[in-house]
């Protein structure tokens, strides 16, 4: 059963209050779109820590608290673009289907300044599934749908260093001054999933986009050890 992701634009713009998914099992994958096959991302490397695929295999298990995974996020990363937590975090399970993995919902708004300032929203989803060959397969329905629900152009690019594997991707809803991005990365059973809305009040580049993702995939990087530490299988 596919476990249909809100779109994650929305649930973004509803969460900054700016003016105008989670994957289960499913029968078959959707066609593969047409991809980027670009250099990799400059936050590509070793990632040095003992979650990351260079150190092997590592399983995750399901906590009882699945939504509890939320307060082992850390968005300091993205605190020198868009600014510190401003508010209250959300926290809840998005998962219809418990037996086919389950899914925290993690939100939270950032702010530099000013309320009518720079700044923005990230959403984090977590999904923890039975075991790892379900969640590659899941992974890459999942990252197929997205791609083909929501890309720029109908395009990703391939996130390397992070976990098993990853992909990055710009929003069709991106404009000059706002981002809407989405780093995703998938290390043995578990998947995280950032995407961030981001209005820094000035247009954004190809190297300020890059400095984003990176940024994102520093927050997946560090999320790893984290939610291994607090939920080690076995």
């Amino acid at each position: 059963m596919r476990i249909r992701r809100h779109a994650p634009a929305v649930l973004l713009l509803v969460l900054a209050g700016t003016a105008g998914a989670c994957t289960g099992t499913s029968s078959q994958a959707q066609s593969r779109p047409t991809h980027q096959t670009a250099a990799a991302p400059s936050g590509a490397g070793t990632p040095g820590t003992a979650a990351d695929a260079a150190a092997g295999p590592t399983t995750y298990a399901t906590p009882v608290d699945v939504a509890g995974l939320c307060k082992l996020l850390d968005y300091a990363p993205l605190a020198p673009v868009l600014g510190k937590a401003a508010g209250a975090p959300q926290a809840e399970e998005k998962s219809p289907d418990p037996s086919s993995g389950r899914t925290a919902s993690c939100g939270q708004k950032l702010r530099v300044g000013a309320d009518s300032g720079p700044g923005g929203a990230v959403r984090t989803y977590i999904t923890v599934w039975p075991g790892s060959a379900t969640a590659k397969q899941q992974f890459e329905t999942g990252r197929d749908e997205d791609v083909k629900e929501s890309a720029k152009d109908g395009r990703y690019e391939p996130q390397t260093g992070i976990g098993s594997e990853g992909y990055r991707i710009v929003d069709n809803m991106s404009s000059e001054s706002q981002a809407v991005l989405e780093l995703t990365v998938r290390h043995d059973n578990l998947r995280i999933s950032v995407r961030v809305l981001a209005d820094r009040g000035r247009p954004w580049d190809a190297a300020s986009t890059a400095d984003l993702f990176d940024r994102l995939g520093a927050t997946a990087r560090a999320a790893l050890p984290a939610i291994h530490q607090a939920v080690p299988a076995g």
